[in-house]
């Protein structure tokens, strides 16, 4: 997210993981491509809905198996979009 501003215009995310992916592993690697593919998917994905401001993550709620927004000024009902198990 850092390095958006040495680009002139916005990358596209396919484009920017394949690159991250080589640089962070040192290589390419098509099961890394794939790991990525489900993680911008699911873990790494946005809410549909509109919201002002961004998501708040629940790894900053407090522990609890049914965590409503982080805060008391939290915007949304965050939800896992991945299977927990």
């Amino acid at each position: 997210m850092l390095d958006m501003a040495w680009y002139s215009e916005k990358p596209s995310l396919e484009d920017w993981i394949q690159g991250y992916i080589e640089y962070r592993y040192g290589k390419k690697n098509e099961k890394l491509n794939e790991a990525w593919k489900i993680l911008l998917k699911t873990a790494y994905s946005s809410p549909e809905i509109y919201q002002e401001g961004p998501s708040e993550s629940i790894f900053c709620a407090r522990p609890s198996m049914d965590v409503n927004p982080v805060s008391s000024w939290g915007n949304s009902k965050e939800k896992l979009r991945y299977s927990s198990i």
